[in-house]
């Protein structure tokens, strides 16, 4: 796992901001790609999730899918997610309160995934590749991001959250770059495009009263569209997903 150092558009301030002091709780309506775990999932795999911060993707492999589940996060507030997963009955394999650019792995797994993570990072190259160093022969990768490069997305986003969308580096969000590095990394991609036809969300900042009802009304019709539409494409699309298999 040598190479250069990602620089990173977050710190642990902006986590803890955007997660506050709620108490922690599990929602099985807000796991996403559950479509996705269904056909690539096996069950009982040993799954390991980096950045896996608040654990509602461990509740859902380990109560779903049987699975063993692992993870590692910077959180400050990790013991409020080992409760939430003590309340939810999941035991993890492994939990790591730790860095992910320093971490160094005991082992490898059957299936390695993070939901919004690289996109955080500036030489995201790298970190898919760390990602990938986790993979056991056979095993799977899946990355997921937001899609603000979408023209639709990220004109939004510009107008409505554009402190938050500084916080992600758009040139990461690009699935052929993923592919190469992943196909360097030894992985051939099984599943690669985006996700879901249109959804749209802003970060829990201040913003004009005007723009606020704006965004809160765009978000409902966006949310109505996307329940009886499911078309993915570059434009409108929320999220973009790759899956690869490790040779």
């Amino acid at each position: 796992m040598s190479g250069e150092q990602p620089s990173t558009l977050t710190d642990q301030g902006y986590w803890d901001a955007r997660w506050g002091q709620q108490p922690l709780r599990y929602n099985r309506a807000e796991v996403l790609f559950q479509d996705l775990f269904a056909r690539y999932v096996q069950p009982g795999a040993d799954c390991f999730e980096v950045g896996c911060f608040p654990g509602r993707y461990m509740i859902y492999l380990a109560q779903e899918r049987g699975c063993t589940v692992s993870g590692i996060d910077f959180t400050g507030n990790f013991d409020a997610m080992c409760d939430l997963l003590q309340r939810e009955g999941v035991e993890p394999d492994r939990l790591y309160n730790a860095d992910f650019l320093q971490f160094q792995a005991e082992r490898a797994y059957s299936f390695v995934y993070s939901v919004g993570f690289i996109e955080h990072f500036v030489n995201f190259e790298h970190l898919i590749a760390r990602h990938a160093a986790l993979v056991r022969k056979g095993g799977l990768l899946m990355l997921a991001c937001p899609n603000f490069r979408g023209p639709v997305q990220y004109a939004l986003h510009s107008l409505f959250d554009r402190r938050d969308l500084r916080k992600h580096y758009l040139p990461s969000m690009d699935l052929r770059a993923w592919q190469r590095v992943l196909e360097r990394s030894g992985m051939a991609v099984l599943h690669a495009g985006y996700y879901r036809t249109f959804r749209f969300w802003v970060a829990e900042d201040r913003r004009p009263p005007l723009l606020e009802k704006t965004a809160a009304l765009i978000s409902r019709g966006a949310g109505w569209i996307d329940r009886r539409v499911n078309r993915p494409n570059p434009w409108t699309s929320p999220h973009m997903v790759c899956i690869a298999i490790k040779r």
